[in-house]
Parts: structure tokens; sequence; C-alpha cells
């Protein structure tokens, strides 16, 4: 069973990790997809394997688990069926596209939105519908002067705010506990 963090265990579980620190200015340090796969699956509380699976050769032996996991899941795909580039900084749109993968329904969302930011058109078409579904479901509020900035990269306070939003609608799919006799 999967359990699932408060937002003062998800702080501890990212201390933990080396994610989370005191200083402001390491908090300004901006995220790569490798640490935001892990602080995720770490979040998630979910068991992890061996990582022997993962088909992307670029990913090292010590992350291989935590990417393994996120592909079981249906939270990443990579950027190629090798490579997944995990030293390659995290942008705010890959952010909340991982983020929203990992809130399973099959609504579909509206991608019109996306035009209540000034900066809703810069996102790919590929992109739209997983970003209207994190505005939907409140994992992405925008910025103040009403963008986005999907192009932006995250930093580890804002993934730490993230994982929060995350946290607070995910639920773990229910396993069936009914025997029969």
């Amino acid at each position: 069973m999967w359990k699932k963090l408060s937002a003062s265990a998800l702080t501890l579980s990212l201390l933990a990790s080396g994610l989370a620190v005191a200083p402001v200015s390491a908090n300004t340090q901006e995220v790569t997809r490798g640490e935001y796969v892990k602080a995720i699956i770490e979040a998630l509380g979910v068991p992890i394997g061996s990582g022997q699976s993962v088909q992307f050769k670029d990913v090292p032996d010590s992350l291989k688990p935590y990417i393994e996991k996120a592909v079981e899941l249906k939270l990443i795909k990579g950027k190629t069926p090798t490579e997944f580039a995990p030293n390659d900084k995290l942008t705010r749109t890959h952010a909340f596209i991982i983020s929203a993968r990992g809130i399973e329904d099959t609504k579909t969302y509206s991608e019109s939105v996306l035009n209540q930011f000034k900066d809703g058109t810069k996102i790919a078409a590929g992109n739209r519908q997983e970003m209207a579904k994190a505005i939907e479901l409140g994992l992405l509020t925008g910025y103040a002067d009403q963008t986005i900035k999907p192009a932006n990269f995250v930093t580890k306070a804002q993934m730490q705010k993230i994982l929060q939003r995350f946290l607070a609608e995910y639920k773990p799919a229910q396993t069936n506990t009914t025997v029969s006799l």
C-alpha cells in the first residue's frame, strides 16, 4: 500500500534527499529531470525495484530504480526510446506534465483554460491537454502577471510547491482486497 505524505513529511523527505535546503539561494537552484523524478517517486512513498528494466542508456545506475518506477506509473516517457536526459534542467511544462500524468482520471480537459494566461499559446500542441489538466486540478496556478512561463526552469523551491499540490490530489490506485471463497 502506498502512503501519502503530508507537506511536512514531504519537506523532510526532500531534506533527506538533499533537494530541500535552508539557504534561500539554494532554493533558487534549478532542478534536473532526474532530481524531479527521484523526488516525486520518494514523495509518493512507492516501493522501487532494481532499475534493470530501464531502457534509457543515459541514466546512471543510482537513478534507474526511480526512473523505472516513474515509467511503470506512466509519469514519464523520455526524450527518445533510449534517452531520458536526466541531467537536463526541468522546464515548468515538463514538471506539470509529469505531475498531471500521476493523477489518473478519464476526464477530458478543455484547453481553453490555457487562454487565461498571456503565454498560454507558447505551450506545444502535444502538451496542451496535460497542461490544461494541470490547471484544472490546481497543480498549475500561474504567476501574478497571468503567465505560466512554460519554458522556464523549475527551482527547488518551486518543485516543493508542485509536489505538495500533486500529493494533495494524488490517490493511489486501490488494490482489490476481496477474496472469493
